[in-house]
């Protein structure tokens, strides 16, 4: 197994774990996480940047407004359109899944000096980027 399978692995393995303590399912913890903490973000654009198709979008985001985590709100520029916002209890969540994410970033490197940690740092940015130049 490769090093990124290993990686994607644990990383698919926490965030299962996220999931059942969350009681989210992929998509609403996908979507909520893409959402900006003060602001509000377009439909539409919410369904793009979680790489759903704009029905399969629609739904979930019906899911977490029926849950009470995200507001609708007119647009402000646009009345035909509309724009989420996380509500109260969406901006707990998404600190909850915040907390949880940071747990997670510190077992990957709780263990690390910090000159490891930084060659870690410095190698994912170099991955990233080979990544966006593809």
């Amino acid at each position: 197994m490769t090093l990124i399978q290993r990686l994607r692995g644990f990383c698919e393995e926490k965030e299962t774990e996220i999931l059942e303590l969350t009681g989210l399912t992929l998509p609403q913890y996908r979507c909520l996480c893409r959402m900006p903490s003060c602001g509000s973000v377009p439909t539409g654009e919410l369904s793009r940047l979680t790489g759903l198709s704009a029905s399969r979008g629609g739904r979930v985001i019906d899911d977490l407004v029926r849950l009470g985590f995200l507001r609708r709100e007119d647009d402000p520029t646009d009345r035909r359109a509309q724009m989420l916002v996380l509500s109260i209890s969406g901006g707990a969540m998404r600190r909850r899944i915040d907390t949880l994410v940071c747990h997670c970033d510190e077992i990957l490197t709780g263990r690390m000096s910090p000159l490891e940690l930084a060659q870690v740092q410095t190698g994912l940015n170099t991955l990233a980027q080979v990544i966006e130049a593809t």
